[in-house]
């Protein structure tokens, strides 16, 4: 079995001053992961959203694809 692979790491590291976050008590932001819905979202107020991960499957696919 023949492999072709490259393996590139990059680090960037730096301080930074951060300002703490306002957060309003008892809201929440629920997140179910998947696959084709890469993440099924609810809120506090009983709002919801889907964040479609289908391109980004496919995406993965392409890259994992072997050429023989």
């Amino acid at each position: 079995m023949r492999v072709k692979a490259q393996y590139f790491e990059y680090r960037v590291v730096y301080e930074e001053e951060k300002e703490p976050v306002k957060t309003e008590e008892g809201s929440w932001l629920g997140i179910d992961l998947g696959l084709d819905n890469l993440a099924a979202c609810v809120d506090h107020f009983g709002r919801s959203f889907i964040l479609d991960g289908r391109l980004l499957k496919s995406y993965n696919r392409w890259f994992n694809k072997e050429e023989d």
